[in-house]
């Protein structure tokens, strides 16, 4: 992943949350060790609560599968 040159604190929500979009989507395509794995999973969780939080106007009840996107208790996977 190329080292970024700005700084995220003065950055605005949406360009943020795109740029955790795009670690979270090439990090598939990387070796991986299992810790860095866990931290992926847990920004990729992360980054799907907030969209839903401000999609929603408040927290999600329920978290969204990571693979096919409906919530957990419809999952199918």
């Amino acid at each position: 992943m190329a080292r970024l040159k700005i700084n995220s604190v003065q950055m605005k929500t949406t360009e943020l949350t795109k740029l955790l979009w795009q670690a979270v989507n090439e990090s598939d395509l990387m070796p991986l060790s299992e810790a860095e794995a866990r931290l992926y999973t847990v920004v990729h969780l992360g980054v799907m609560a907030y969209e839903d939080e401000v999609r929603l106007g408040h927290p999600a009840p329920e978290r969204r599968c990571m693979m096919c996107g409906v919530l957990v208790s419809q999952c199918c996977c």
